[in-house]
């Protein structure tokens, strides 16, 4: 009769992830009770993850790019996302400093986890991005220049200071917390 509804955090999981992450507990339980909506185990799946990720772009691919952002928040590399693994990298995500929110995002871009951005990591993010957003984006309203292959030149050139193909931390970071159009689109 006392005992807590399996839906809830036990509350050592409870008190240590309200350490390691910017969340209260009331804001851990709610998320914890989504979490579980997604998946009836203690952990997500790509299929769990893509399914809640197609939701939010019903017109266009979200496949590959979520794979990216399913890596990224597997932080052991196990295939799978824990409530843990998911807690911490929402806390940098929402409400994490520009450096913070910068790295991980570069995490997710260094598909091959070598320390930098290369070219083909940059075009195939880049890519999946625009397969993902699809018809979202009005074709009417779009520029012949606004591909993927355009952008990873612009990226390159405006940020790939010492020339040599790949895209390093330091590199990036300077490059987006000095790029008012990258503040707004991460809402930074």
């Amino acid at each position: 009769m006392g005992n807590k509804p399996s839906n809830d955090l036990k509350p050592e999981t409870l008190s240590d992830l309200c350490k390691q992450t910017e969340f209260t507990e009331e804001e851990l339980q709610q998320w914890y009770a989504d979490f579980k909506k997604a998946s009836s185990k203690d952990y997500l799946t790509k299929s769990d993850f893509k399914k809640v990720y197609a939701q939010y772009f019903p017109t266009g691919d979200a496949t590959k790019f979520t794979e990216h952002v399913y890596r990224t928040f597997d932080s052991n590399g196990d295939g799978t996302i824990s409530f843990r693994e998911f807690m911490c990298g929402m806390s940098v995500l929402a409400r994490g400093t520009v450096e913070q929110k910068l790295s991980w995002i570069f995490s997710m871009y260094d598909i091959n986890k070598d320390g930098y951005i290369s070219r083909p990591e940059m075009l195939e993010i880049l890519q999946s991005l625009y397969r993902m957003v699809g018809e979202m984006n009005d074709e009417a309203t779009r520029y012949e220049e606004d591909t993927p292959e355009n952008k990873l030149e612009m990226i390159f050139r405006n940020v790939d200071r010492d020339c040599d193909n790949r895209l390093s931390l330091n590199e990036f970071l300077d490059a987006a917390s000095n790029d008012p159009g990258i503040k707004t689109m991460l809402q930074i």
